[in-house]
């Protein structure tokens, strides 16, 4: 058995097993499409990882066809298709509710050019268990994976049959397939499975140029039509939306439609997912929108990360109740994508991740020069660094003014749009220019005192004069300003590079803080590993001890009881080694066995009186349940190891057989 089987086991111990056998029975399919692009015949696929069943090919009827602005129609199943899978749930022992299970439905297009998923649907099996049966008429609608499918859903009949319960941990409590209708192509793991399987794992690649050109189509349709089709069902997507897992082919049509660039495009990639709380994908639309984006680079196993999550949330909160164009990208150190949901969920993140596929988080970490968590690095919607470390600002916010000063503080640093430039830095430069060319007005003014008064030369070469002093003046304050700048700024280096040194020293007091966490847990592990070893000797020595028990055998002399042979001792060769009972012979080359004595009914074992003893003292009573065994030894040490050895395995048989049937 692989480590990774004995992993899974050991992970299912104490938990219940129950296995159903669920019946998927197709009778239609609804396809409504763009375009001028029709489907050939359609398929359904309905898998998980390695366990899938296919229905057969059935050819789609258009209803209605618009020429180049779509079509619609249906693909029937006649005769109605049923396929199905052998499902095992677990739930916790003494809990009703069984642990989610996910298997998908795959809509796939069968034409000339090769096989095309078109949409999918993430189904939780637990919700439709039931005992013993359970039967749901459900009319499933699917999430379109290529641009070409404007909405597909499936008429369906899922069942579900009770099989057996177990625990599990059971080998034979596992998830298996079988196919219920002729026409039905059911397989385990063949060529097409491996071949999905590799397509699949390439899926998240393009997500987001899919999810791009679907937000573009419907924001367009939106504005043309005057009713946007409301998809109907048991079930709908704005209930449950899973994270889109499709594959497309023809990506040149996804780039024909696709829009310039977004802002957060150029430092984030194209090719970047990102997920909310809920583990749903979502676009980038949020930070797109957002002028200021805040990184909060993180992980769940890091105990300074927890602290500072509060206070973040709390700001996060703030900020967006004064202003829109803020948000905050989650980037997960975590270990494995399991971690980072969790995590996300447990503490109710209002923010998106980065979706933990690809290496879009390593790439930040080393651009931005992420040294230790936490970390906030806040930037602007076009990767600006605005400030390197904010975490210490956001934890010194004690107040609503205080959240909205730095929040302003960082909108300083954006720079303007088209819109705002004149309000902003172009207002600043009007004004600088006003006040350095006062001095000018002011000659001017003095020119035309000349001309009207030119008998008072002295006063007006007097003004000359002041004219003259106040443009020194002016000069001198231009330096003097220049010279406040400069000092200024020398002044912020000193202090970012005081926040950067106690951003270090808080840092390396959280590193501390967790090795000693960590020292802890290692002596705690220590302990047990020590409490484990110990256990393991006293296992090994009685290991031991039984298989020297269980080699006892040799002659004893066995007084009758009844018969022709009541009280006359007779030689007989004894075992230990078959069993809870102890058979004697005749002689040492076994052949029938005599008798035994059933170590399973012993009552008591002594030696026998002092009168009674012979002159090797090495008589001795086993006294059973219904019979007395009066036994003689060689001497008083063949005496003690026999009395040892049939004490030892019946206390063994005691405590061992009667609650599991094991046998040593």
């Amino acid at each position: 058995m692989s480590l990774g089987k004995v992993a899974r086991k050991l992970k299912r111990v104490g938990k219940t097993a129950v296995q159903f056998r669920f019946t998927s029975t197709f009778e239609y399919i609804d396809l409504s499409v763009k375009g001028s692009w029709r489907p050939d015949n359609l398929r359904i696929v309905w898998l998980r990882n390695h366990r899938k069943v296919k229905s057969q090919d059935v050819q789609w009827i258009p209803k209605e066809d618009r020429g180049p602005k779509g079509a619609e129609g249906r693909a029937s199943f006649d005769p109605i298709i049923s396929v199905a899978l052998i499902v095992t749930l677990y739930r916790e022992h003494g809990q009703v509710s069984f642990q989610e299970k996910e298997y998908k439905y795959y809509l796939e297009n069968h034409g000339p050019n090769g096989k095309k998923i078109l949409a999918s649907f993430h189904c939780n099996m637990s919700d439709y268990a039931g005992i013993p049966t359970a039967e749901h008429s459900l009319d499933m609608n699917f999430n379109s994976v290529s641009v070409k499918v404007q909405q597909a859903s499936l008429g369906i009949t899922l069942k579900s049959e009770f099989i057996k319960q177990g625990s599990a941990v059971d080998d034979d409590m596992q998830s298996t397939f079988s196919a219920m209708s002729a026409g039905t192509d059911a397989s385990h793991r063949d060529d097409d499975t491996d071949e999905e399987e590799e397509e699949m794992q390439r899926l998240s690649i393009v997500q987001e140029d899919v999810d791009a050109a679907q937000l573009r189509k419907s924001s367009e349709a939106s504005k043309t039509d005057d009713a946007v089709p409301v998809r109907k069902g048991v079930q709908s997507q704005d209930e449950y939306r899973p994270p889109p897992n499709p594959y497309l082919d023809d990506s040149s049509e996804i780039e024909e439609s696709m829009e310039p660039p977004s802002p957060t495009a150029s430092w984030l990639g194209e090719k970047a997912l990102f997920v909310d709380c809920f583990g749903e994908a979502v676009g980038r639309e949020k930070l797109d929108r957002a002028e200021i984006i805040a990184l909060y680079f993180s992980a769940s196993w890091c105990p300074p990360c927890r602290r500072f999550l509060p206070k973040l949330v709390k700001f996060y909160h703030h900020v967006k109740q004064h202003a829109k164009s803020f948000e905050i990208l989650y980037i997960s150190s975590d270990y494995s994508r399991q971690d980072m949901m969790k995590y996300m969920q447990q503490q109710q993140m209002p923010w998106v991740g980065l979706s933990f596929e690809g290496k879009q988080s390593q790439d930040l970490q080393k651009f931005f020069k992420v040294m230790a968590i936490p970390q906030l690095r806040v930037v602007t919607t076009k990767g600006e660094l605005i400030e390197e470390s904010a975490k210490k600002p956001v934890e010194a916010t004690s107040s609503g003014s205080d959240v909205l000063r730095l929040y302003n503080k960082w909108y300083e640093k954006v720079e303007p749009t088209e819109g705002t430039k004149e309000k902003g830095l172009f207002q600043k430069v009007k004004k600088a220019i006003k006040d350095r060319t006062g001095s000018s007005h002011d000659m001017a003014d003095t020119g035309t005192s000349l001309s009207k008064s030119k008998e008072d030369l002295t006063g007006t070469r007097h003004v000359v004069v002041q004219n003259r002093a106040a443009r020194g003046r002016s000069t001198l304050s231009t330096k003097n300003k220049t010279k406040e700048v400069l000092l200024e700024e020398k002044e912020e280096r000193v202090r970012h590079l005081e926040e950067v040194n106690m951003a270090l020293k808080q840092t390396n007091d959280d590193l501390n803080e967790e090795v000693a966490d960590l020292k802890k847990q290692l002596a705690e592990l220590q302990t047990r590993m020590d409490q484990t070893e110990q256990t393991s000797m006293q296992l090994e020595k009685d290991k031991r001890e039984t298989v020297a028990k269980l080699s006892t055998r040799g002659w004893l002399c066995k007084r009758g009881v009844k018969g022709p042979t009541a009280n006359v001792w007779r030689r007989r060769y004894f075992r230990c080694d078959q069993g809870s009972k102890v058979f004697y012979y005749k002689n040492a080359s076994e052949g029938t066995p005599q008798g035994f004595i059933d170590l399973t009914k012993l009552i008591s074992l002594q030696e026998v009186s002092p009168a009674q003893q012979d002159k090797n003292n090495a008589t001795f009573l086993v006294q059973c349940d219904g019979r007395t065994y009066q036994l003689q030894a060689l001497d008083e040490a063949n005496m003690r190891k026999w009395m040892s050895a049939i004490e030892y395995l019946a206390n063994w048989h005691r405590t061992n057989t009667l609650q599991n049937g094991a046998t040593p």
